[in-house]
C-alpha cells in the first residue's frame, strides 16, 4: 500500500478527504485535503509522534494556534487518527517560493521587495508573540496568488524551535545552514537570527545566487568568518539595508523585524518603488529574465519611405539566384545574393541585394515593374524556402520563384488553390504543404499536397494511415 492510499484509508473517518501529497519537508509530509462539507482546501502536515513528542508538541501548539496573521500559515486546527496526527493548516495555492525561484525566469524587483515585506510583517507579528522561526527559507515561503501578484506567507512557525529543543545542538537538524546566522551553528537563537536569514533570501532575490555557497562545513566557515560582497547587479540603494540584515554579530544588525520593514519602505520610498509594496499596486509582469539581454545599438544602412504600409517582410538569404547577363556587369551563372521580399496588401515586391545587405560594398540591383507581382486578394503571409518565396492568401498558395528576367514579370506560380477560405503552413525544407479548411455539415479537413512532384512524404502518409 503506498503512502498516501495509506494516508487516505486513515482519513476515511476524518473531515478531510485526501487529495495528495503536496510536500516533503523536513518535518513531515504535506498533503492537500478537502473538507468533506464545504469543499474547502486545507494542508494537512503529518508529524511524526516519535520525532515531536506529544506533551512538548501540545506545549508548542499553544503558540502556533496564537498566530492569526495574513502572512503567516495558520495553524487551524489538530486532526487525529488512529496511527497520527496532523495539522491542519491554510492550503497555499500559489507554492513555495523556492518553485518560483528555480524557473528560468526569476522575480522582477517589485514583487520581491513585496514579498520579502510580506515576510517581515509576519515575522514582526511572531517575534511580538515571543515565537522565533529559526528555518526562514524559501521552502518556508508560501504564496497565494492575488489579483496583482503573489502574497507571502511564512511557513512551520514554531516546529524548527521545538525540533531545535528535542535534537539538541545539531544544526543539520535545526536549520537550513545556507541560510542560517552565525550564532545558530553554536545552538543559539533570538529575534535578529530570523532577519538574518531575511537577509540572505533578499540578496539572493535581487542578485540571483546567495552570497555563500558550499559544504556544511564550508557554510559555517563563511557565515561566521567571511564578509560579504554585494555583486554590481544589486543597485547600489539597496546595499546598506543587505549589509545591516547580514552583520555577524547579531547586536549590528536591525533590532526587529519592524524596523527592518520600515528600512526597506524607506528606501523604497528613495527609489521611486515605494508604492510597489502594496498589494494593489504590483505591476505584471512579475517575473524577469535572468540573463538581461545584450544591447545593440541600431545602426541605419539605409532608409526609404514606404507609400503603403507592410503586411509582410521576410528574406531569402544567400539564394542561387538565376540572372540574365550584362545586368549589372553579372554574367549568367547562379549567384549567392539576397533577396527581401516585401508585401503591400495584395502586391509583393522584391529587392536583390548582391552581397550582404549591411555589406559596405553592396550593390543592388535597383528595382522596377518588373519586380512587383499583383494578387486578387490580400497576402496573409510570406515563407521563404529554398524554392523561392511561397505567398499565402485566404484561398491560395503560390510561389515566387528565386530567378531574375528584366524582360518578364515577377511572375507567380499558383501552387494550391482552395474552394473557401483555410490555414495554410510549410514544411520547412519546402517539401509539402499542410491545408486546414471547415467543411460544412462534414468539419474540419486536413489536406497534404507535396512541392516536389513525389507525393506526401513517406512519414506524413504513415500517420494519416493510421488515423480512423
Amino acid at each position: 500500500m503506498t503512502v498516501s492510499s495509506q494516508l487516505g484509508t486513515e482519513l476515511k473517518r476524518s473531515k478531510y478527504r485526501l487529495l495528495g501529497l503536496v510536500g516533503q519537508g523536513q518535518f513531515g509530509r504535506v498533503f492537500c485535503a478537502a473538507h468533506r462539507q464545504t469543499g474547502r482546501l486545507v494542508a494537512l502536515k503529518d508529524l511524526d509522534r516519535q520525532r515531536f513528542p506529544t506533551h512538548k508538541f501540545l506545549r508548542e501548539l499553544r503558540f502556533l494556534l496564537s498566530l492569526q496573521h495574513p502572512n503567516i500559515v495558520t495553524c487551524q486546527a489538530l486532526e487525529h487518527t488512529a496511527t497520527g496526527r496532523y495539522l491542519v493548516m491554510d492550503y497555499c495555492e500559489g507554492g513555495t517560493l523556492r518553485s518560483v525561484m528555480t524557473e528560468e525566469s526569476r522575480l522582477s524587483l517589485p514583487q520581491s521587495l513585496k514579498l520579502v515585506a510580506d515576510i517581515l510583517a509576519g515575522l514582526d507579528h511572531a517575534h511580538s508573540r515571543g515565537i522565533v522561526h529559526c528555518d526562514i527559507k524559501p521552502e518556508n515561503i508560501l504564496l497565494n496568488v492575488e489579483q496583482r501578484g503573489w502574497s507571502a506567507r511564512v511557513s512551520d512557525f514554531g516546529i524548527a524551535r521545538l525540533c531545535q529543543e528535542i535534537t539538541g545542538s545539531d544544526f543539520g537538524n535545526t536549520g537550513s545552514p545556507a541560510y542560517m546566522a552565525p550564532e545558530r551553528f553554536y545552538g543559539q537563537y533570538s529575534l535578529t537570527s530570523d532577519l538574518y536569514s531575511v537577509g540572505i533570501l533578499l540578496f539572493e532575490l535581487i542578485a540571483g545566487h546567495r552570497p555563500f555557497s558550499g559544504t556544511p562545513a564550508e557554510l559555517m566557515s563563511a557565515h561566521l568568518n567571511r564578509p560579504v560582497k554585494i555583486p554590481d547587479t544589486v543597485p547600489e540603494i539597496w546595499r546598506s539595508l543587505i549589509i545591516t540584515a547580514l552583520q555577524k554579530l547579531s547586536a549590528r544588525r536591525f533590532r526587529s523585524a519592524a524596523e527592518m520593514l520600515t528600512a526597506l519602505r524607506s528606501i523604497a520610498t528613495q527609489d521611486g518603488s515605494d508604492s510597489e509594496l502594496d498589494s494593489q499596486a504590483i505591476h505584471l509582469p512579475l517575473l524577469q529574465t535572468s540573463t538581461p539581454s545584450a544591447w545593440v545599438p541600431l545602426q541605419s544602412k539605409h532608409q526609404e519611405l514606404l507609400r503603403y504600409p507592410l503586411t509582410g517582410l521576410t528574406v531569402i538569404p544567400r539564394s542561387n539566384l538565376t540572372v540574365e547577363p550584362d545586368i549589372s556587369g553579372l554574367d549568367s551563372t547562379p549567384h549567392s545574393l539576397t533577396c527581401l521580399y516585401r508585401a503591400e496588401g495584395n502586391r509583393v515586391s522584391r529587392q536583390i541585394y548582391l552581397s550582404g545587405i549591411f555589406d559596405d560594398s553592396e550593390r543592388k540591383l535597383q528595382p522596377n515593374v518588373s519586380e512587383v507581382a499583383s494578387f486578387e486578394t490580400a497576402i496573409l503571409q510570406l515563407l521563404p524556402r529554398s524554392q523561392g518565396c511561397f505567398v499565402i492568401t485566404a484561398r491560395s498558395l503560390y510561389l515566387l520563384p528565386s530567378i531574375y528576367k528584366p524582360e518578364l514579370n515577377l511572375a507567380p506560380q499558383s501552387t494550391l488553390d482552395l474552394e473557401q477560405d483555410g490555414v495554410m503552413a510549410i514544411d520547412p525544407q519546402g517539401r509539402w504543404v499542410a491545408a486546414l479548411t471547415t467543411d460544412l455539415p462534414a468539419g474540419e479537413t486536413l489536406r497534404f499536397r507535396s512541392l516536389l512532384g513525389a507525393g506526401v512524404p513517406r512519414a506524413i502518409a504513415n500517420m494519416l494511415s493510421q488515423l480512423p
